[in-house]
């Protein structure tokens, strides 16, 4: 694991460390790697202010990215069908109402981003367990600090399905 210096006094969303990890096999090769970030801190849902495109909605805070897809009132069924309340850049409060989860892809092909899906914590704790992480997104420009922290990595566009452009960490050969 390496780490990068840490201000405890800062309330900024800090990268304080990054790794690797397989996440599929291929024989006796690693054949894919996801980025795990640990982060001085993940922002609190009402600091993000959401913009969005169709059924698409994207907000970013201090490389930090969320989002969700949500058409309206027939299109309740994702989490549960829980009432998301977000903010708009406008300033406006919106309830999502049982809206579902989105991937970085689809978002970067919508025009927002470009982000990164990742595992992420802001607890050094979990970081150095290795789990109880969450998946989450943070912009490109973070996940390539990453892979300089990380070092022999660098983030690959793919483009994985016509719905989807994706970033993903591939080692620098």
């Amino acid at each position: 694991m390496k780490r990068l210096p840490y201000s405890a006094v800062s309330k900024a969303v800090l990268l304080i460390a990054a790794r690797t990890v397989p996440t599929s096999w291929h024989g006796n090769c690693v054949d894919e790697v996801a980025l795990e970030l640990l982060l001085s801190r993940i922002p609190d849902d009402e600091e993000f202010r959401f913009e969005h495109r169709k059924s698409l909605w994207y907000a970013e805070r201090e490389g930090v990215v969320r989002f969700f897809s949500w058409a309206g009132p027939e299109n309740n069924g994702g989490f549960s069908g829980s009432h998301i309340p977000i903010r708009l850049v406008n300033g406006r409060k919106v309830i999502l109402k049982g809206p579902w989860s989105a991937s970085a892809g689809a978002m970067n092909r919508a025009g927002f981003g470009p982000c990164v899906d990742v595992h992420m914590t802001d607890d050094q704790s979990a970081f150095e367990r290795g789990y109880t992480m969450i998946a989450g997104a943070v912009t490109l420009a973070m996940a390539e600090v990453a892979c300089r922290v990380v070092g022999g990595i660098q983030m690959k566009l793919k483009v994985d399905t016509p719905m989807d452009l994706t970033y993903r960490p591939e080692r620098i050969l």
